[in-house]
């Protein structure tokens, strides 16, 4: 009778036990990774600012990731991109697409709210990256990538392109550029998973400024071929090379008037020889982005952004 009472006592003890002992999901409160802080901060930032792991599109085209600053971020960067192209916005500054150059850019002064650690409240935002097929050309893409205030529900920067060369299975990294950051896979216990990812594909993009100036130039170019018929100019034989401190190429027509954009800097004039050009730089870093305008008189302005490699 003793055994029996004592088998049964245990039967309730390990029960109750197992009752009282709280389960606990690491992947809600973990971060995915972290990114320590940038020590080159806006310069080149491409090719030295500390950046993420690659994170799959899912099969409907989408990535979606939650942030958080970690020490006093300030700036980031948002990456799509495949083997050959990219579709990149600095969160603060504009965006670019390469090699198609064109999109729209907006944002708010406090786009970053929630990854600032520098008095203000901390907010985690969602990012949303959209990839869907083109309408007019199936072989293109519509993508979209957007930044969400899960605390304040309000989209904070959109920045979205139309009929550009993606792979469907692309990818997409964080930059940190000013400060860390904490990455998240999976939304963390308690955020609001519902808003966000709901910018529309924009195809008239606003006034050029900045670093949307080369995003934006081929659907200005559009505009202007519809009113006004004019001749159309090509680049060839470009040359932006890692370690040189030279920008060579061709244009098929001469004496035009070739700026060129290196990284943050602002456009400079080229030196022109017949048909072909030439710009003294620093020597050039590799995933630097550089931006090549062209205009002449009765002549389409013409804009390519390269990528040294």
């Amino acid at each position: 009778m003793r055994k029996f009472y004592s088998k049964i006592m245990a039967a309730l003890l390990a029960s109750s036990m197992v009752f009282s002992v709280p389960v606990i999901s690491k992947a809600a409160t973990t971060p995915t990774e972290t990114l320590t802080a940038a020590a080159s901060g806006w310069t080149e930032w491409t090719a030295n600012a500390p950046k993420s792991k690659d994170y799959p599109a899912a099969a409907d085209g989408t990535v979606v990731l939650y942030v958080e600053g970690a020490t006093g971020n300030d700036d980031i960067g948002i990456e799509a991109y495949d083997d050959t192209n990219f579709m990149t916005t600095e969160t603060q500054q504009g965006g670019w697409v390469y090699p198609d150059g064109n999109g729209t850019f907006k944002a708010e002064d406090k786009t970053l709210k929630g990854l600032r650690a520098l008095g203000e409240e901390m907010h985690m935002v969602k990012i949303t990256v959209k990839s869907v097929k083109n309408a007019a050309d199936s072989t293109k893409r519509d993508m979209t990538i957007d930044l969400y205030d899960t605390v304040d529900k309000k989209t904070r920067m959109a920045f979205s392109a139309s009929g550009i060369s993606m792979a469907d299975n692309y990818r997409v990294r964080i930059y940190s550029i000013f400060g860390g950051v904490n990455i998240y896979a999976a939304a963390p216990e308690g955020v609001d998973t519902t808003g966000g990812g709901n910018v529309q594909v924009t195809t008239q993009p606003p006034a050029t400024t900045g670093d949307n100036a080369g995003a934006n130039q081929g659907t200005e170019d559009k505009k202007e071929e519809t009113t006004t018929k004019k001749k159309t100019m090509k680049l060839s034989a470009v040359k932006v090379k890692k370690g040189k401190k030279k920008i060579t190429g061709k244009v098929s027509v001469k004496k035009a008037t070739v700026k060129i954009k290196v990284g943050k800097k602002k456009y400079k004039k080229a030196k022109v020889k017949g048909k072909s050009f030439t710009l003294k730089t620093a020597k050039l870093k590799k995933g630097t982005k550089v931006v090549i305008k062209v205009t002449k008189s009765g002549y389409k302005s013409l804009t390519k952004n390269y990528k040294v490699k």
